[in-house]
């Protein structure tokens, strides 16, 4: 359901008469420090150790980034700028079983 949630307000935020997003984000925030290092104004959080959740890895900064400066850095993106694995050196710590996206073969 918050999934099903966030997705919902990820297609309302993609509207150009977006001017902002509202709700709690700081799940959605991690995801993005993850995959995408170039996004945002994100902190590493010195103390962050591997036996904490994930999301307690990144310190989100006061500032903001202005809805035009995130589109820009979208606009930008490129395949090498996704970190497409990013919890690869964290399995030891937690496992992440792989699931089958699609077909599974």
């Amino acid at each position: 359901a918050a999934l099903t949630h966030l997705y919902e307000q990820l297609g309302d935020a993609s509207m150009a008469s977006t001017r902002q997003m509202t709700r709690y984000l700081t799940l959605f925030q991690s995801w993005i420090y993850e995959h995408f290092p170039s996004m945002g104004r994100r902190r590493l959080v010195s103390s962050y150790d591997d036996s904490t959740p994930r999301a307690a890895r990144w310190q989100s900064p006061r500032q903001s980034s202005t809805l035009a400066e995130i589109r820009s850095q979208l606009d930008g993106l490129t395949y090498s700028g996704v970190v497409w694995h990013p919890y690869e050196g964290h399995r030891g710590i937690r496992p992440l079983f792989s699931i089958c996206m699609y077909s599974c073969r």
